[in-house]
């Protein structure tokens, strides 16, 4: 190819693509549960090991191993090449494809986000295994199970628990190998003043990772267990992560708001999770940032209905205006769910 490929162009064609269709239409799947499951069609079996998860758009093979996403599945069931499969899915799911100039400095870019990325996840991991495996994490398992909560959702949200010290994850970063520099673009250690050692922006918090495209972890939210200001602070802006562009719960709530035709949107972590807890998936949460156009453009990919769902105070009745006024414009149908005082 004389050009590439946009990143951006290339996780439409991701977000566009049904997983399920697509691998049905080589492989007869049944339903269980979140995910579907076939004879795979990389190896020769007898009972279904090839498992497709919609939630995550990708599928694995427990018998061969095989894994992958929409992509992969393609290249290797028609022996097509990386941009060939695009071009493919493209077509399928109506999105052109253009090619861009080689750029130096846009691949260098791309290198440094997808290191970006693998940072957070490692934090990510690294806070789960605390909440859910260590002492320290016995005062954010306590308020969890509190406000009702079990492990069952706090493995399917990866949440964590960032210890009340001040360089528990500066230290482990350390001791990873991670660049200082790196982890302080991302906000999770900030420099200490008067040339003193790097600290941790979180601590004695819950955390809540924020997947960004691909289900890649592009940010961190952060909840007090107790009546501390602020009660809830974010990741900054950073390469990978630009909250305009980004829902909590989009990713893993997308093949369920596509089912749905619409998306409850909610304002917080816990609102989001509550539904859940009830079986109702079709949600996503602001989470403190204003809905944008971008927003809008992301609801609509999979929805024509919006249902808000804020708080009643004056701050959700004015959070509700603004986000009418970014969905509306987009040609969604919006509606306001109003809840009983109590």
């Amino acid at each position: 190819m004389s050009g590439r490929i946009s990143d951006d162009k290339i996780e439409e064609i991701r977000d566009r693509t049904d997983m399920v269709q697509l691998v049905s239409s080589y492989v007869s799947l049944k339903r269980s549960g979140v995910n579907h499951f076939g004879l795979c069609p990389f190896h020769s079996e007898k009972s279904p090991s090839f498992s497709v998860n919609s939630a995550r758009q990708r599928y694995h093979c427990f018998g061969c191993g095989e894994d992958g996403d929409a992509f992969s599945f393609l290249m290797k069931m028609e022996g097509l090449s990386f941009p060939e499969a695009i071009r493919t899915l493209g077509e399928r799911v109506g999105v052109v494809v253009e090619e861009e100039r080689p750029d130096p400095e846009a691949e260098r870019r791309r290198r440094e986000r997808e290191t970006l990325h693998r940072i957070n996840e490692t934090v990510a991991d690294f806070y789960h295994r605390i909440l859910m495996k260590s002492p320290e994490g016995e005062p954010a398992r306590r308020y969890l199970k509190g406000r009702g909560y079990d492990g069952t959702i706090a493995a399917r949200f990866q949440l964590g628990y960032a210890p009340e010290g001040w360089e528990t994850l500066a230290g482990f970063l350390d001791r990873e190998g991670v660049e200082a520099e790196r982890a302080r673009v991302l906000g999770l250690i900030r420099p200490g003043k008067d040339g003193r050692s790097d600290y941790d922006l979180f601590r004695g918090r819950l955390i809540f990772p924020i997947d960004g495209k691909g289900g890649r972890v592009a940010a961190f939210g952060g909840r007090t267990l107790g009546d501390g200001q602020p009660k809830y602070i974010n990741s900054p802006e950073s390469p990978v992560y630009h909250k305009s562009r980004v829902l909590y719960g989009m990713d893993r709530s997308r093949e369920a708001i596509r089912r749905a035709g619409e998306v409850i949107v909610v304002e917080g972590y816990f609102d989001l999770l509550a539904l859940y807890r009830a079986g109702i998936e079709n949600v996503v949460a602001t989470c403190g940032t204003a809905l944008t156009e971008d927003h809008a453009r992301m609801i609509r990919r999979y929805a024509d209905t919006v249902r808000l769902l804020f708080d009643q105070d004056e701050a959700g009745r004015t959070a509700t205006f603004r986000a009418m006024e970014a969905l509306l414009p987009a040609g969604l149908s919006v509606s306001v769910v109003a809840l009983e005082a109590g």
